[in-house]
């Protein structure tokens, strides 16, 4: 899908994380059962020096509230003035209600404002920023806040039996990020979205959910695992490097544009060797799409705002030209955004 809007503007980014970093490759001995020499191997090729953790009881939902409360008041913005709330994630607060409805009452968000929780991993900022420039173009909304994001690696270093596949150790850290999308005249954003649901067995929770449970093969001890993800790392390495290099491609096309009229590719951060792959392929400079979570980890869908929020050194170069966003994962899914973000505010992290 191809879409463009003439009127859509992101007005503020934040980004949220925990106050605890854990050093990767103690965490891979510790909770990962690897050799030093193998932990160290591992975070090498990954990038991630440290993971920052929130821990439990703090969830998905508290992050966000805290980010916003904090993008509000920076703004001095009436919370009665959100005409819509969006909450995208994979680790609600419940199955039912829908999160979105206790993040309206805790900020004070009118009755009156649209919710929508949208389930979606690694592409959920940017297929977020889709749903609201939907909403503002279709005059359903002026101000639109976007909550995105996943906190479970805390509880992933509370059990050891939740991780299936060991080498996750090294990568994900919790995040969540808030942006404000509001109406602008003359304020062009493109958006480029692919999803291939054919390869949706490659990154998987397979015991949660209901399908498990209504199967003949259902097993209670197995539904205590509580995010035992099953990720095929080969078909993903594919699906970036042929997928995710001719969604990017296509995205400039449209606008007409090339690498060389834009500032930079702020993508998902994966890990640093996938992102060094995709940029080699693609023909750009790693400087071009960096690698922005060395200290943080890969956050799932607060990975772009977190990468915002917390580098302000490469906002003067940012401020200059137009930006991509690129978001890919789950899905499998790929969401890509041109967008101007030279009148953007981007606040300093929150930490909880």
């Amino acid at each position: 899908m191809l879409r463009n809007f003439s009127n859509i503007k992101i007005e503020a980014v934040i980004g949220i994380s925990g106050k605890s970093s854990i050093n990767t490759v103690e965490l891979c001995e510790k909770h990962g059962g690897m050799e030093h020499r193998k932990a160290q191997r591992l975070a090498k090729s990954v990038g991630f020096e440290e993971l920052k953790v929130i821990y439990p009881p703090l969830t998905t939902s508290d992050a966000c509230c805290a980010g916003a409360q904090v993008l509000l008041e920076k703004l001095k913005l009436d919370p009665k003035d959100i005409d819509a709330l969006i909450f995208v994630t994979q680790t609600p607060d419940y199955l039912i209600p829908a999160t979105s409805y206790g993040l309206q009452c805790r900020l004070g968000i009118s009755s009156e404002a649209y919710l929508m929780d949208i389930t979606q991993g690694c592409s959920g900022f940017v297929n977020g920023l889709f749903a609201a420039s939907t909403l503002i173009a279709a005059g359903a909304a002026k101000k639109v806040l976007l909550c995105v994001g996943d906190v479970i690696a805390g509880k992933l270093m509370r059990s050891q039996a939740d991780l299936d596949q060991k080498a996750n150790t090294a990568l994900f850290g919790d995040g969540a990020g808030v942006a404000l999308i509001s109406a602008a005249s003359d304020s062009p954003a493109y958006f480029s979205i692919q999803n291939n649901g054919e390869d949706a067995d490659t990154i998987i929770s397979p015991y949660l959910g209901f399908r498990y449970r209504f199967s003949n093969n259902f097993d209670p001890e197995k539904v205590k695992n509580l995010h035992g993800a099953s990720i095929d790392g080969s078909k993903l390495a594919d699906y970036m490097l042929r997928v995710v290099k001719e969604d990017l491609s296509r995205l400039c096309s449209y606008a007409g544009m090339t690498y060389n009229d834009l500032s930079y590719c702020i993508a998902h951060q994966a890990n640093k060797t996938l992102m060094s792959a995709l940029a080699d392929v693609s023909g750009m400079a790693d400087d071009f799409m960096p690698f922005l979570a060395a200290k943080t980890g890969n956050t799932s869908s607060a990975s772009i705002p977190l990468a915002l929020s917390e580098n302000q050194q490469i906002l003067p170069k940012l401020r200059e030209r137009q930006a991509v966003l690129c978001g890919f994962g789950v899905g499998l899914s790929v969401a890509s955004a041109l967008v101007d973000l030279s009148q953007t505010v981007i606040l300093d992290p929150v930490y909880i």
